[in-house]
């Protein structure tokens, strides 16, 4: 995504009315069943009719795993009205805390500006915990299978993610079939060992 498409997201969701219309579509039931469909058409068939409700950038995973993980102590970061690079969400469960940023693929880059990279570097250098969690789709065919996975990686890789893609970092795991079929136990089981070992 170029800086500018990004600044203008940015404003975007500053606007409070429009945060307002994308907590009144997530909140709809019918929009996460649609969207927990492992078929890509009947997917993006609903996606393109929500279209004026603006592009969903993280692919839906904050609503995901703030809503499937409700033991964490979840706050939703709006980095427009904060500093640069901060992650999506801060979470915090067991006396641990840990930061999550979000992204949403239909390839197996991952973007991430410059100021993220820094982020979650200096916030490893200093004995903090991150993560990238992505959602890749893809569509069917000739060569490829239809997708819609879920990613996990840890922060302090952001440097080979932004250089490599997906694959270019060991993931901490890998979840395929839709967010009704990810491992939501064992994605919290990793978020919270990861975030209580000492880093040094």
């Amino acid at each position: 995504m170029s800086d500018k498409r990004a600044e203008a997201m940015r404003r975007r969701w500053a606007d409070p009315e429009f945060r307002r219309q994308q907590s009144e579509m997530w909140a709809s039931v019918e929009f996460r069943q649609r969207l927990g469909q492992t078929n890509w058409a009947g997917r993006k068939t609903w996606l393109d009719g929500q279209s004026h409700h603006g592009t969903v950038m993280d692919g839906g995973l904050r609503q995901e795993f703030h809503t499937r993980l409700r033991w964490v102590h979840w706050v939703a970061i709006e980095s427009g009205l904060t500093g640069k690079g901060i992650p999506d969400s801060n979470g915090c469960a067991q006396g641990h805390e840990f930061w999550v940023e979000y992204k949403f693929e239909t390839h197996w880059a991952c973007t991430l500006r410059p100021e993220q990279v820094a982020w979650h570097w200096r916030r490893y250098r200093v004995g903090g915990t991150t993560f990238i969690a992505t959602r890749r789709t893809a569509r069917p065919g000739p060569r490829t299978p239809a997708a819609d996975e879920l990613w996990l990686h840890e922060g302090r890789l952001v440097r080979e993610l932004k250089d490599g893609g997906l694959r270019g970092a060991p993931a901490l795991g890998i979840w395929g079939g839709g967010p009704g079929c990810w491992d939501w136990e064992e994605v919290g089981h990793l978020l919270m060992r990861r975030s209580s070992e000492t880093v040094v």
